[in-house]
């Protein structure tokens, strides 16, 4: 966002890029926050996969018959 500037002008016209410029930025923020979402997501349930597998077997060897 800062290598671009927020408008330039040609002979015959005007660019403006300010408001693409912060569209692309939230755009990509939330895009960046659905990825942290889904990675801490993930990290939760493979947590939670490893906790229950654990309590399994530790059920298991301290099962007395």
């Amino acid at each position: 966002m800062t290598l671009s500037e927020d408008e330039v002008d040609y002979k015959v016209f005007r660019v403006m890029c300010k408001k693409l410029k912060q569209q692309l930025g939230d755009e990509a923020q939330k895009i960046m926050d659905k990825i942290i979402e889904s990675t801490y997501q993930h990290c939760v349930d493979t947590v939670n996969s490893v906790n229950k597998t654990y309590k399994e077997m530790q059920d298991k060897i301290n099962y007395e018959p």
